[in-house]
């Protein structure tokens, strides 16, 4: 009957580590939080992307094949300056502050890292 009852003091034990490692392994795993871009960064993006749109075409003709090194936003236009040295006012609306310079292709400050990856040290993930 001793025997009994330390079996049985014994398996709750073992049951209660069980189920406390579990609690443990299941509320200590970080959660993944990911970093969007800014309304800006995307702004950009997309302005760099509209370049080459057929539409504007007709203005970027001499450098198509040229990639857009930087902008400057101007009021109802833009002022785009290639890497082959040419320049390009295109009528494009943007909701870029007037005056100000932007790179294209330049590498977001803020992107996500991919789950189970440490390789990358720009990419940005909130640690608890």
């Amino acid at each position: 009957m001793i025997e009994m009852c330390f079996c049985q003091r014994r398996w709750i034990v073992c049951l209660l580590l069980l189920m406390g490692s579990v609690l443990w392994l299941g509320c200590s795993t970080p959660q993944r939080t990911w970093v969007y871009p800014t309304d800006q960064e995307q702004e950009v993006s997309l302005v760099c992307d509209k370049v080459y749109n057929p539409e504007y075409a007709p203005y970027t003709l001499n450098s198509r094949l040229s990639p857009i090194s930087r902008f400057i936003s101007l009021e109802n236009r833009i002022l785009v300056f290639f890497s082959d040295g040419n320049r390009v006012i295109l009528p494009m609306e943007t909701d870029l502050p007037v005056g100000e310079e932007f790179a294209c292709g330049a590498r977001l400050k803020h992107y996500p890292c991919l789950p189970g990856t440490n390789q990358d040290p720009n990419c940005t993930r909130k640690r608890l």
